[in-house]
């Protein structure tokens, strides 16, 4: 069985990443997040270092947080993932490989291991709706204020958001591309999980033009 670390970001993508890789007969040693270099906050979804510590609880996978900045991230990361093939890890399991194909493919030659992107080649449609079909809870944590407001913050993804969204996407006629910077998630259960994250305590920030969903206590 080839063992794989999952390049975790907290959300859709990467979740949906993983169970496709462990359906194909991978085995998922650790989960890999990237966090600000106040450790307190992931680098793309602004995710507390906390939630994503809940979430390795629950799917009950070693996680790694790799603490960097803008200039030390690529270092830093053939660094940990260099560190893992030496404990046996072949692959590595990326969400993200429609925008950074090139980059991970040359980053895990260097290293020395094989590149997985199983959502390549899948619209963002696709992704969202296969990933509310295999019965993962989530939520939106960041929208862009622009196309989404304050109310979209908490939502679920389910049936009626998928309605809606639609309805934004044709009313604000926002591009396939435009898409992925539109809203972020966090995932919060599912078939991966061994229970569902509850959300205790947050609050509501507006900032540079994005809302977030600051999650303060989970359980």
């Amino acid at each position: 069985m080839t063992q794989v670390v999952t390049s975790w970001s907290g959300g859709k993508d990467s979740c949906l990443a993983l169970a496709m890789a462990r359906e194909s007969g991978m085995k998922v040693t650790h989960l890999l997040n990237i966090l600000n270099e106040d450790g307190r906050t992931s680098c793309t979804h602004g995710l507390s270092s906390d939630l994503m510590q809940a979430q390795a609880r629950s799917m009950g996978i070693p996680l790694i947080q790799l603490v960097t900045n803008g200039f030390r991230y690529e270092a830093d990361f053939k660094k940990c993932l260099k560190e893992l093939h030496k404990q046996g890890v072949e692959g590595g399991i990326f969400g993200n490989g429609d925008v950074e194909r090139q980059w991970i493919d040359s980053v895990c030659r260097e290293v020395g291991i094989a590149a997985h992107l199983p959502l390549e080649g899948m619209t963002k449609d696709r992704i969202l709706r296969e990933f509310i079909s295999r019965g993962f809870e989530a939520i939106v944590v960041t929208t862009r204020a622009d196309v989404m407001g304050e109310e979209w913050l908490g939502r679920k993804l389910d049936a009626a958001f998928l309605r809606d969204w639609d309805e934004i996407r044709r009313e604000k006629k926002i591009s396939r591309a435009a898409e992925a910077g539109a809203y972020h998630t966090t995932v919060l259960g599912g078939p991966a999980f061994k229970k569902n994250l509850e959300i205790v305590e947050s609050n509501k920030v507006l900032q540079d033009g994005f809302w977030y969903l600051n999650i303060l206590k989970v359980e």
